[in-house]
């Protein structure tokens, strides 16, 4: 098939003089990157006085492809169409559809693998934050058909890739809803409430609902104890084979331990609230609290206990980002004898096992589903895909 520079299909980073002809005080859209997506996640709601984009912004008009040129937002195929005039961040590229363009055959060309994969090969600037030029959108060379099969081939793409998006959103509301039921089943175990009868009642700590009758609230400095982890930098550190974990869990390796394992770890800065369960002896880093004490109780309940907590409430009421050790100690938990904490670890283990299956069948299914998209859209504007006698073909 014969192929043509996208330039002479759209106009790249054109002037919008019609910005110009409204008023300061008129609302006009506003497109930060985070509004920027191919799918239902778009929002094109956002409005601003015209004042506020009068330099220093990308502008558009309605129609034009909005193409994100920045990585990792270029790799992702985040190109829409604009429904109105406005302005957004400078890390956009507008390409304009030419008379007798449908814009949406220059938006899912935008969209292919192709476009992508071949865009990364010319990005600009240093690792991190690197960007595709315009010459590169400008010399991309898409397929030259009519304007009547830009629309065959663009209807076709519209009906399957909407029914693949809602699929997708279908399958990722299923997993969220999968790691909800847990959080339930976990808070319910570490009060020993797994079983909703006449040994439960109801709890009197807001964020729980039932708790064993023999459940009895306490401070949580009444049921462990955490101290903060000890700094070490790279150059600190030495080969070994000591994990080293920080607020996202192990980072890397040492060669000496300052807690015995089995242990656990929860983040006090940026990943607030992520609790790590480790095996071996290992090295909790300055941005965790680690369980120093269990004053008795079973670790892994205690591990179950810290995943339940709602950490994001204690934020909300904190004065500094952050988890202060000294403010954990007195917020209210549920304490069960031993022989019940450990009947709920068994039960939570099993439990988990059982979601985190369940959670990674229904996430291969939307990568799945993800790839089988880009590779229609891909092989539909690459003209290899005749439209006209392809069925669903969406794999489950």
């Amino acid at each position: 098939m014969t192929t043509i520079p996208l330039r002479y299909l759209a106009e790249i980073n054109p002037q919008t003089p019609e910005l110009e002809a409204v008023t300061a005080d008129t609302p006009v859209m506003f497109l930060p990157l985070e509004t920027v997506w191919a799918d239902g996640r778009a929002d094109q709601t956002r409005t601003v006085p015209k004042r506020a984009v009068t330099s220093g912004y990308t502008r558009f008009r309605p129609g034009d492809v909005v193409c994100p040129k920045v990585t990792p937002t270029f790799q992702a195929g985040r190109s829409m169409i604009a429904q109105a005039l406005g302005a957004g961040t400078t890390e956009l590229h507008i390409l304009r559809p030419r008379q007798d363009v449908d814009p949406r055959w220059v938006c899912y060309a935008v969209r292919s693998k192709h476009f992508l994969d071949e865009g990364v090969t010319a990005f600009q600037g240093v690792a991190g934050l690197q960007r595709v030029p315009a010459e590169y959108v400008a010399s991309f060379r898409v397929a030259d058909v009519s304007v009547d099969e830009q629309r065959r081939i663009a209807d076709f793409l519209d009906d399957r890739v909407t029914r693949i998006d809602q699929i997708i959103a279908a399958r990722t509301l299923q997993a969220n809803l999968v790691e909800e039921a847990f959080l339930a089943r976990m808070r319910a175990g570490v009060a020993g409430a797994l079983n909703d009868d006449d040994t439960t009642t109801n709890s009197e700590i807001p964020w729980l609902e039932r708790s064993h009758s023999s459940a009895v609230t306490v401070s949580m400095a009444r049921v462990l104890t955490l101290q903060r982890g000890v700094d070490l930098t790279d150059q600190q550190r030495r080969p070994g084979d000591v994990p080293v974990v920080t607020t996202a869990g192990i980072v890397g390796q040492h060669d000496e331990a300052i807690c015995q394992g089995p242990g656990v770890v929860i983040g006090r800065y940026g990943s607030v609230g992520n609790v790590h369960w480790v095996d071996e002896p290992f090295w909790p880093h300055n941005t965790t609290l680690y369980v120093k004490q269990t004053q008795g109780n079973d670790m892994r309940w205690i591990y179950y206990l810290l995943r339940s907590f709602p950490y994001a409430a204690m934020q909300a009421r904190a004065a500094v980002p952050g988890i202060n050790r000294n403010d954990l100690a007195v917020e209210l938990v549920p304490w069960i004898p031993v022989p019940l904490q450990r009947r709920a670890v068994e039960l939570l283990a099993a439990d988990e096992h059982a979601s985190k299956e369940h959670r990674a069948e229904l996430e291969a299914s939307v990568t799945l589903l993800t790839e089988f998209k880009q590779s229609l859209i891909t092989t539909a504007v690459s003209g290899e895909l005749d439209v006209s006698t392809t069925g669903s073909g969406i794999p489950g």
